[in-house]
């Protein structure tokens, strides 16, 4: 008398890999549709008590759910996703496919896929008749909204449960659908751009300032705008730290309340590179926009693959006029760093170890251990007016 465990052995037996004359699988086939109706099902053994035991279960209008899963039976169920990832603000789009291997149609009444995110199970119900037969796959289209706080949110079908109704209904679940279908809800496409500037190469030794600019190219406001800057090293050749700020690190995060449409803003951080190496650097924006009475979230990611190069080195001695030699070798527009100046003679100045292409605008640690001098063209020139030596 338990009659989904009946149910669960009739699918089997009904199935393509029973070796059952196909008059036999047709009579148990029969028997199911039977139940549905409030029939006990034909017996070759058993008394009447069983049957009577049989009639007052099926009298009541009851509801047996079946579990599939791991039954050979003569219905296979498969789902997929159209692609791995949907925007927040796009369609989600899956299909399901259902293959019956049994002698008899068999009409579906209603089909259920359910989620392992309970909110989106009733967003895709397809209640409808829908007969299955051995002649043809049946394909069914499923498309739902995505919840706007989803983004950078997996989903995944967690089960799909068919419903054959009648006077009773038996519910055929199928859960753990293999292949597991699912797909990741991403955050919309950001139509805000954003922009690097900086002097390349990156020099060893050198504390380069860089901008980011920020372009509002949406219809309207954005907020909690957030940019997150991070360079990565294997031998943690380039460090990054905000302006006037010595805590260099190797992740930077950046906010801004809004930004009206049209109008741009610039964040600037400062890089430090150690050593000579290749090193990755990449920024991403993410910010809220009101849309259609929703709110969503948007991001946009750039990565770049930087080198960094020691500067150029030389020891030079000057034997004409300080100040003319000295404007005739300052002629770069990027600024030079003296780490050592010496005289030795009154009509010669000799600068050693000059490190050309240095970015004018400098950050001078007071407690840097290796206590570098920046200087711009004016002040050195000044400074030799001053004192030759």
């Amino acid at each position: 008398g338990n009659v989904p465990d009946y149910v669960a052995i009739c699918c089997e037996l009904i199935g393509i890999n029973m070796l059952k004359h196909v008059d036999d699988k047709a009579d148990l086939q029969n028997n199911i549709l039977g139940i549905l109706e409030g029939k006990v099902p034909v017996m070759r053994e058993g008394d009447e008590s069983t049957r009577q035991l049989w009639s007052k279960k099926l009298a009541g209008g009851q509801e047996y759910v079946v579990e599939m899963t791991k039954l050979s039976s003569f219905l296979s169920c498969s789902s997929s996703f159209t692609t791995t990832s949907f925007q927040v603000d796009e369609m989600i789009r899956f299909k399901i496919q259902l293959v019956s291997t049994a002698a008899l149609p068999i009409s579906v009444s209603k089909v259920v896929v359910c989620f392992d995110n309970k909110k989106y199970d009733a967003l895709a119900i397809r209640d409808e008749e829908i007969e299955l037969s051995d002649t043809a796959p049946v394909n069914l289209s499923f498309e739902m909204e995505p919840f706007s706080n989803d983004a950078a949110c997996l989903l995944k079908i967690s089960s799909i449960k068919l419903h054959i109704s009648g006077h009773n209904s038996i519910v055929l679940q199928f859960g753990d659908v293999f292949p597991v279908a699912k797909c990741k809800i991403v955050p919309r496409v950001a139509r805000a751009t954003t922009s690097l500037a900086f002097k390349s190469p990156v020099l060893v030794g050198e504390f380069q300032q860089l901008t980011l600019n920020l372009s509002n190219k949406e219809e309207c406001r954005i907020s909690n705008v957030m940019f997150c800057v991070q360079v990565k090293s294997t031998t943690y050749a380039a460090e990054i730290c905000k302006p006037n700020d010595n805590a260099f690190d190797t992740k930077l995060d950046f906010r801004l309340e809004c930004l009206d449409p049209q109008q741009s803003s610039d964040t600037s951080f400062i890089i430090c590179c150690n050593s000579e190496a290749n090193f990755d650097l990449s920024y991403v924006l993410s910010y809220s926009i009101a849309m259609n009475n929703k709110t969503y979230m948007c991001e946009s990611r750039n990565d770049m693959v930087l080198s960094s190069v020691a500067p150029f080195h030389s020891s030079i001695s000057l034997m004409s006029s300080r100040c003319d030699a000295m404007e005739t070798l300052l002629t770069s527009d990027r600024c030079l760093i003296f780490n050592e100046l010496s005289a030795t003679h009154d009509s010669c100045i000799e600068i050693k170890d000059i490190k050309y292409e240095i970015n004018p605008e400098f950050i001078f640690d007071e407690s840097s251990q290796r206590k570098r001098v920046f200087v711009d063209k004016t002040q050195c020139c000044d400074g030799l007016y001053r004192n030759p030596t």
